[in-house]
């Protein structure tokens, strides 16, 4: 799925990055979360920002491809 970035994120040339991010609840937007590096994050994002190799600086507005995180509840 693809969404509007909220706010301009950087990336490793070179590297396939996916991005904890929160998505809008009308899948309009998409958010960055401000921490990457913990572990506990993954608790907070709804989805995934997937960039690729050649993505190194993405600006604010751009169109981004968007991984959805299905939530399973037992």
């Amino acid at each position: 799925m693809k969404a509007k970035l909220e706010k301009a994120i950087t990336s490793k040339s070179g590297t396939r990055s996916y991005v904890r991010a929160i998505l809008s609840e009308d899948a309009s937007s998409v958010r960055a979360l401000e921490i990457q590096d913990e572990i506990s994050t993954l608790s907070d994002a709804n989805s995934f920002i997937a960039l690729s190799e050649k993505d190194e600086s993405i600006e604010a507005g751009a169109s981004v491809n968007v991984v959805v995180l299905e939530r399973r509840y037992i």
